[in-house]
């Protein structure tokens, strides 16, 4: 037996069920972004202000940055990574900040442990342009590098020049470094 479709029931009855049923969801999921926990380690709602995740709004006043920095989100896509990138199991954040004096733009490093790294000020050569999260994984050896590949200790992020070279660039402990993986 075949259940058929009450003739009652048409397609501009369901449009609008599912429009109610849409508005009320989007509604209710407002109200409880709004009102979320900001201590709770599991809140992941979006800073309204700055369109930026919460952790990274978090660290970046933690950090006392917006006193003397903004973030800049003109010159890298994505704006930010996100990524455990010294292994310690907390989020920490790569994001590009442009000093409020009209100093130089540059990377900064904001660990879920509150300590910052400037990135910029490291003077580690790499490519620019595009990142991308490299997740923990062994590192295949590179014909670009006489190094050995680095053991990762967390996540790591590959800096790449569209159509020329690319760099993973890790977490050593100390500081960062980079391994080419092609020219």
């Amino acid at each position: 037996m075949v259940d058929t479709i009450p003739s009652s029931f048409t397609m501009s009855t369901m449009f609008w069920r599912l429009t109610l049923f849409l508005s009320v969801f989007f509604i209710l999921g407002f109200s409880q972004a709004v009102v979320a926990d900001e201590t709770d380690p599991e809140y992941s709602v979006y800073d309204i202000e700055a369109g930026t995740p919460y952790g990274l709004s978090e660290l970046f006043r933690i950090g006392d940055l917006e006193k003397r920095f903004r973030l800049n989100f003109t010159h890298l896509n994505p704006s930010y990574l996100c990524g455990d990138f010294d292994g310690d199991g907390k989020p920490d954040y790569f994001v590009q900040v442009k000093s409020l004096t009209d100093g130089p733009s540059e990377l900064v490093v904001l660990f879920g442990n509150r300590k910052i790294h400037w990135f910029s000020r490291q003077k580690l050569n790499h490519p620019g342009g595009a990142w991308y999260v490299y997740h923990k994984q062994k590192v295949a050896p590179s014909g670009w590098e006489e190094k050995p590949p680095p053991k990762l200790k967390g996540d790591a992020v590959m800096m790449l020049k569209p159509d020329s070279s690319a760099a993973l660039v890790y977490w050593t402990g100390k500081l960062f470094d980079s391994y080419f993986v092609s020219d």
